[in-house]
């Protein structure tokens, strides 16, 4: 297997992307999506928090720093 091919027992993961830049978290998610993936995005620590109450989420991949709430 080459390392652009995916190994078919993988499943696509949910991801929740938190970034207040939008552009970032955009482009993160563009490259996510091509591989298969369902991305959400939030663009603070609040919005974050409201999806995680709602969805399920295999990973979140956060901007450590924010104006609302640090994404630790």
């Amino acid at each position: 297997m080459t390392s652009t091919e995916r190994d078919p027992a993988e499943k696509p993961f949910r991801v929740l992307i938190v970034d207040d830049d939008e552009a970032h978290a955009e482009a993160l998610s563009d490259s996510l999506e091509v591989e298969g993936h369902a991305c959400v995005l939030a663009h603070s620590g609040k919005e974050a928090v409201q999806k995680l109450s709602e969805q399920t989420f295999e990973a979140v991949l956060t901007d450590l720093v924010m104006p609302d709430r640090s994404g630790i």
